[in-house]
């Protein structure tokens, strides 16, 4: 049972920090010589493109460290595997500049940005996770990080809905260069993600004298 419990949760970190470390290592190296408008202009568009071209290798160092934490042995995620992801997550994504306040050095840029709707993804995830569980079993055939990863693109392209979230983003600008400081990032480019993660643990997930219990609807 206890093996069941962390092979659960670990699942759960793998999809939330990979998603999450992708995105904020994209956004991390994409830099321009623009002002602060045009620098969120154009990080959108390189997301919107899964231009990973414009990124080095530190999301993918990150996301071999978080494989080899989880998992005991090294796992990485290809530049190939990491613009599939990158793009499956963007394809959708239009963004409008409401507004922006400049102050020296910092900035906050106004924004109304639409992408896919993430509140179902994580279930939707499990639930295949869950099906191909019971058929390993009897095939042997275990989920690997790859397979994981394809998964996760093939429920990415499979989102039809959308949301539209509006916030202000903040920007730094060192060196010359404004760039995106803002720790919530994933919230505006990733609209109902936590909520839905936050969701699937509730239903997944009861607290009790500092141990963790799995529902009915559990793995």
């Amino acid at each position: 049972m206890e093996n069941k419990k962390s092979n659960k949760k670990a699942w759960i970190i793998v999809i939330v920090i990979v998603l999450i470390l992708v995105i904020l290592g994209a956004i991390g190296m994409i830099v321009f010589n623009n002002g602060p408008e045009k620098t969120v202009d154009e990080v959108f568009k390189k997301l919107k493109e899964g231009d990973i071209a414009s990124l080095n290798d530190s999301s993918v160092s990150e996301i071999t460290s978080l494989g080899e934490s989880v998992a005991g042995e090294e796992e990485t995620l290809s530049p190939e595997k990491e613009e599939e992801l990158v793009k499956a997550c963007f394809s959708q994504l239009e963004w409008k500049i409401t507004g922006c306040e400049e102050n020296g050095d910092t900035a906050v840029v106004s924004v109304e940005v639409t992408n896919k709707d993430f509140s179902t993804f994580m279930s939707d995830v499990f639930s295949e996770i869950f099906n191909q569980a019971l058929s390993s079993a009897l095939t042997e055939d275990a989920m690997t990080e790859d397979k994981m990863i394809d998964l996760m693109i093939e429920k990415l392209n499979a989102i039809t809905g959308t949301k539209t979230v509006t916030d202000d983003l903040d920007l730094v600008k060192e060196d010359g260069i404004w760039k995106l400081d803002d720790s919530d990032i994933e919230n505006v480019l990733l609209p109902g993600l936590m909520e839905g993660v936050s969701s699937f643990m509730n239903s997944n997930f009861s607290v009790d004298d500092d141990s963790t219990d799995y529902s009915d609807s559990g793995l």
